[in-house]
């Protein structure tokens, strides 16, 4: 989470910004510097967090059995995405609208209309909020797959053919994650991943190397995030079969791998970025580059070392993790229950100290390290003072948790 924080807070100031990403403001003299932070973050953080939280709802899914599980995400995931979309969508709405004001980029009556013209291209959508969105279909998939493999039986099929047809697919399923969970431990896993992942790429780069803001998911993007997913959740059912399969050498072999990789992709990557195909749409976005433009030696040379790159080490960082057995401190504990709520509430937080520096003539490195530590700061303070011990908290944990009448007070008179 810390990562994403530091990521929405370079966007403005990196000299190779994201294509098809808007944002309210945008730094004069961008930073070279701060394009190495942003775009590492952004190729490693989404793919992390998908494996992450197929380890964890693989985990919750066994715990739960199918029925608990749905209900859990729906209470912890669902609901909580609903209700802060709801609350959070207008206010960026307006934060965006109200930077292209400040910069004259737009007239004061548009934050009436909102009829925007061009500036309406990749401004609709639910934002930073995509993840919880395709989280909620992933585990919805993964609830059913393990319905279908144990042998769950519709009710429809009451008749001897049909469960004979569907207990042979249910055998063949059954065998497919049998040989996953055998195999997932040796580097042939990782090449099945690399080639699907940078096939993927290949045919749209834009899942990774660029952003496309819609209502609902987009297929291929779903496709290579739900990748990480299921590595996650395999990784899971392997490490509940036998805890000591991570092995710690082999994820830093991963972690080094994966690293070299993304290091000789760069020139490729800026090349791809700096293409003619990317055409500046308005002043906020720039169009991402058509791939069909693009040689087929650079085109699939990116995808298979990006593919490479992210993930050997998202492999290795999730197992190095894995790996530690050591007690996380109460430290760690409290800043890890706060991550959903930073997660929620940071990207307007960061948005709006961009507007607020924008105003400023100081460089971009100041202006990035005063943003990413404000929106911190600000993230965790809110939690501290309106969430960890409220009805908030326990709405995001997903489980009504009362809160006592001298709590409450105590609570209220802490904030003010």
């Amino acid at each position: 989470m810390f990562a994403v924080v530091l990521l929405h807070a370079a966007i403005p100031f990196a000299a190779h910004p994201l294509p098809g990403l808007t944002w309210p403001t945008r730094h004069p003299e961008p930073s070279a510097q701060i394009d190495v932070l942003m775009w590492s973050a952004l190729l490693l953080v989404m793919p992390l967090f998908f494996w992450l939280s197929g380890y964890g709802a693989a985990q919750a899914l066994a715990r739960d059995g199918t029925h608990g599980f749905l209900q859990s995400r729906w209470r912890r995931i669902g609901r909580p995405g609903l209700l802060f979309a709801a609350l959070l969508l207008p206010i960026e709405l307006h934060l965006w609208v109200g930077g292209w004001v400040m910069d004259g980029l737009v007239t004061l009556r548009k934050l009436q209309s909102f009829k925007l013209g061009i500036y309406d291209t990749g401004l609709w959508g639910p934002s930073n909020l995509w993840y919880l969105q395709n989280l909620i279909l992933y585990c919805g998939l993964l609830a059913s797959w393990q319905a279908i493999i144990t042998g769950g039986t519709p009710r429809l099929w009451t008749d001897a053919p049909r469960r004979i047809l569907l207990s042979s697919w249910t055998d063949r399923l059954n065998k497919l994650q049998c040989w996953l969970a055998r195999d997932w431990t040796s580097p042939r896993s990782s090449l099945l991943l690399i080639l699907a992942g940078g096939s993927l790429l290949a045919l749209r780069p834009a899942i990774l190397l660029g952003f496309e803001h819609f209502w609902w998911p987009e297929p291929v993007k779903f496709v290579w995030l739900g990748l990480f997913f299921a590595a996650g959740a395999t990784t899971q059912r392997v490490v509940r079969r036998d805890p000591g399969a991570i092995s710690a050498r082999a994820s830093q072999w991963s972690l080094a791998a994966g690293a070299g990789a993304l290091a000789a992709s760069a020139p490729l990557l800026i090349a791809y970025l700096k293409h003619s195909s990317a055409v500046l749409q308005h002043p906020r976005l720039t169009a991402n580059p058509d791939p069909t433009q693009l040689g087929w030696t650079h085109r699939f040379l990116l995808a298979g070392l990006i593919a490479a790159g992210v993930v050997l080490t998202t492999r290795g960082l999730a197992e190095t993790a894995l790996g530690d057995r050591r007690s996380a401190s109460s430290t760690l504990q409290r800043w890890s229950r706060a991550s959903y709520w930073i997660y929620l509430i940071h990207h307007p937080i960061a948005a709006a100290c961009h507007l607020a520096l924008s105003r400023t003539d100081w460089p971009a490195e100041i202006q990035f390290v005063i943003a990413a530590s404000a929106t911190l700061s600000l993230s965790w303070a809110s939690y501290c003072s309106f969430v960890e011990h409220t009805f908030i908290g326990a709405f995001l944990d997903g489980h009504p948790r009362r809160v006592s009448a001298t709590r409450a007070a105590s609570i209220v008179k802490h904030a003010a």
